[in-house]
């Protein structure tokens, strides 16, 4: 009778172990998302203050990778002409738009991440 009650204790530790050891494996999956997501997000505004810090930028793409952390992240910045047909009689200022878009090696299938900004000329 003791016997069998000793194999069933280690039987259902057995099975919390399994699941214990699981949730860490998702735990540390969920980290190195979390990281790579905060990585491209940097790199991301990165690209976008290049241009705010200087002058009005001219209309073009850009393209690069950055290798960090044992990651190739790459990205692709475009700047367009924004037309406003609601102000086109008027003298407005030229505005552009800046997009930025991130993504990474991944096995993941993460989405990349884009982010948008618009910058106005009002020299």
């Amino acid at each position: 009778m003791k016997r069998k009650t000793l194999i069933v204790a280690l039987a259902v530790v057995a099975i919390g172990l399994v699941a214990l050891l699981q949730l860490q494996l998702l735990n540390v999956r969920m980290t190195r998302q979390s990281d790579d997501l905060s990585q491209a997000v940097m790199i991301a505004e990165e690209k976008i203050n290049e241009l705010l810090i200087g002058p009005f930028p001219k209309i073009k793409t850009a393209t690069g990778t950055i290798e960090d952390g044992g990651r190739t992240f790459n990205w692709q910045r475009k700047v367009t002409a924004v037309r406003n047909k609601a102000v086109a009689d008027v003298d407005a200022a030229p505005l552009r738009k800046i997009k930025v878009k991130v993504d990474w090696d991944t096995s993941h299938n993460d989405k990349p991440v884009e982010l948008v900004t618009y910058i106005r000329n009002w020299d």
